[in-house]
């Protein structure tokens, strides 16, 4: 087909700010801001306790999820023995705010280390979206309760 009769059939049906719009962004590309980052917030009132779950790690590198309790091997975050779900729980990190966490700080200092050494941005299990999420957000909690990440 014709390249200016396809525009016409294809522009014929549009708004004219829809038109508007297509040229602003073909004109228009924003362009990220590299200059120095903001200023950190101060929070905005006190930070309230989550609810504290059972603590999932009897010890250094061992693990209890769903009735199971497993050793992780040096850097093998994804055990090929284990189940998928199994896999997920030791990418939520929910152990830093269980109970009595202050106890095991050591060993969730070396776990945070570990896991950031032993997954790459992107690829494995730790970065799918559900673990991620979960993640991140045991991550807040632990340092807005005085956790360190470095």
């Amino acid at each position: 087909m014709n390249t200016p009769l396809l525009y016409f059939h294809t522009l014929r049906h549009l708004r004219p700010v829809q038109i508007a719009g297509r040229v602003w962004f073909t004109l228009y590309r924003p362009r990220p801001q590299l200059g120095a980052a903001p200023q950190r917030r101060s929070a905005p009132g006190t930070f309230v306790e989550p609810v504290h779950p059972e603590s999932s790690l009897p010890g250094p590198g061992r693990f209890r999820f769903l009735n199971e309790e497993r050793s992780l091997e040096r850097g093998a975050w994804e055990p090929p023995d284990a189940s998928r779900l199994w896999v997920y729980h030791l990418h939520y990190f929910d152990d830093l705010n269980a109970r009595e966490a202050d106890a095991r700080r050591a060993w969730h200092q070396d776990l945070l280390s570990g896991w950031v050494a032993g997954n790459p941005p992107g690829r494995g299990v730790g970065w799918e979206p559900y673990p991620l999420s979960r993640r991140i957000v045991n991550w807040v909690k632990w340092a807005a309760a005085g956790g360190e990440l470095t």
